[in-house]
């Protein structure tokens, strides 16, 4: 029995090893199909790809066309020169009407600062051409051309001394008002560079200005370079800035250029005066206080007011006696800004008195400064001597007065004055007070 079990697992391993033999062939010979499979399909892919590059090689080679968009490189800058050509040709007619032309000049004079130094050389010879164009907008052309300049006529002249004389202004108000130096266009070409060499600053810039300023003869340009330069360096050219002030205020030359800021003269030559707080003119102004034609020249006369100030009476006083002098309301401001004086100085009282009494004078006028006695005095220290003063001067007058209305007029006056002496004093009035005077 054990013979027959041991023959029977022999068996089963002999038949398990043959199996796994013919199994073992089994996969070489599929394995020898596929391998034999790929390198037919691989020389066939590779008889095609060979077939391609020969037709590949024979074929034209193809284009393709393509567009590149490439930035072209700014222009250069306009030069100096250009954009200086181009403010002249703004010039349109007698001056801006266009709003649009406005623009373009403060664009222009910006390109011109965003150069910086490298304009110097243009701008300056320019301007040393004295050529110009006028930037004036004709809104403001209107107002200028139509205003009244003091001195022209009596009316004029009127309205001028009637605030000096009743108080309501006092002598030697700031003309500087009259005479402005900011501008949003510059009204001229010339002052536009000016204001170009000021913003790109230096000293080769202000060496351009100081320049212009010793050659120049236009008042605007004088007062718009003195301040140009003040503002750069301060006080550093005070002395040629006065220098050459003084000598346009005692020879004004003739301007040719037409141009409206010139209308306006003495209003900016003696605003640079004030800019540097100068009295040094003074004698030359009493020289020139009364012009050719005979009348006062208001400029002078409000800046010795200004300069002079309590020590004006003397030159009021010759101002009021010279012969030269034919206007009668010249004489009447003179007298009224003696006003504010009568009460400390007895020279401006007499001259007070000497206009009241000059029959030669309109009586309008006469009358006026009989009611300018009864206007107080700005900042006066004294009050009750000031009346005192008045009502012993119209007292005085009713003994030498022949006209009946100035004489009702006085006799009105010194009643309120003398009233307004009672309510200060609390006192009874003076003996014998002279009644009212009918026609």
């Amino acid at each position: 029995m054990k013979r027959f079990l041991a023959l029977l697992f022999l068996f089963g391993i002999s038949t398990g090893i043959a199996v796994l033999v013919l199994a073992r062939r089994s996969d070489a010979t599929r394995y020898q199909d596929s391998l034999a499979q790929a390198e037919a399909r691989f020389a066939k892919e590779r008889e095609e790809m060979n077939q391609a590059l020969e037709e590949a090689r024979s074929r034209p080679p193809e284009v393709i066309t393509k567009t590149v968009t490439v930035q072209a490189p700014p222009p250069p800058p306009p030069t100096a020169a250009e954009i200086l050509k181009k403010l002249i040709e703004l010039k349109s007619g007698p001056g801006f009407a266009d709003i649009r032309a406005q623009r373009q000049a403060v664009v222009l004079f910006e390109a011109l600062v965003s150069l910086g130094p490298i304009a110097f050389p243009a701008i300056q010879e320019f301007l040393l051409r004295f050529e110009d164009a006028d930037y004036t907008p004709d809104s403001r052309r209107r107002d200028i051309s139509q205003e009244v300049q003091p001195g022209m006529v009596d009316e004029a002249r009127r309205k001028w001394w009637q605030p000096l004389a009743i108080g309501e202004r006092p002598l030697g108000e700031s003309h500087a008002r009259r005479a402005p130096l900011s501008f949003s266009v510059p009204p001229t070409l010339r002052l536009g560079l000016f204001d170009v060499l000021h913003a790109i600053g230096g000293d080769p810039a202000e060496e351009i200005l100081l320049d212009q300023l010793q050659r120049t003869g236009r008042a605007v340009e004088v007062a718009y370079l003195a301040h140009t330069l003040k503002d750069m360096s301060g006080t550093e050219h005070r002395e040629a800035i006065l220098q050459t002030t003084h000598e346009l205020l005692l020879a004004p030359p003739q301007p040719q250029t037409g141009a409206l800021v010139d209308a306006k003269a003495k209003d900016y030559l003696y605003a640079v005066l004030e800019m540097f707080d100068d009295i040094t003119f003074s004698p030359s102004a009493i020289q020139v206080l009364i012009d050719p034609s005979g009348q006062l020249d208001h400029h002078a006369f409000e800046y010795l007011g200004r300069t002079l100030q309590d020590n004006i009476v003397p030159v009021l006083t010759f101002a009021w006696s010279n012969p030269s002098l034919t206007n009668d309301w010249d004489r009447g401001a003179l007298a009224g800004a003696a006003m504010p004086h009568a009460s400390t100085n007895v020279q401006a009282t007499q001259l007070i008195r000497a206009t009241i009494l000059e029959d030669s004078f309109p009586r309008d006028l006469r009358i006026k400064m009989v009611r300018a006695l009864e206007e107080p005095v700005r900042s006066d220290p004294s009050p009750e001597t000031t009346l005192s003063v008045r009502i012993q001067l119209l007292n005085e007058l009713f003994g030498q007065l022949q006209d009946v209305e100035l004489l009702q007029e006085t006799s009105l006056v010194r009643q309120r004055l003398v009233h307004q002496s009672q309510e200060r004093s609390k006192t009874v009035p003076a003996e014998n007070p002279i009644p009212r005077i009918g026609r």
